[in-house]
């Protein structure tokens, strides 16, 4: 089992209610919940991304829709 601190993908910066993120920068539109925010795992992997703070992308869609920003703050503990 692995795990992965990952970089920020802004959550979907486009963010729809019951339906999840329109957009993100380098997964394009409908990129799925997967990927853009929280804990997944995947075929015994699991993964965190932070929705992070600031906006990129092409000029139309520089801006946060239902999507908050954020600071991850993750605590490792030996055994």
């Amino acid at each position: 089992m692995g795990l992965s601190i990952n970089g920020h993908t802004r959550g979907g910066q486009i963010y729809l209610p019951f339906i999840g993120p329109l957009f993100a920068p380098s997964y394009g539109f409908f990129p799925g919940k997967v990927n853009v925010a929280g804990v997944n795992t995947i075929n015994g992997h699991t993964q965190y991304v932070t929705p992070g703070l600031g906006l990129s992308g092409p000029a139309f869609a520089r801006f946060r829709l239902f999507n908050t920003p954020s600071v991850g703050l993750i605590t490792l503990r030996g055994e």
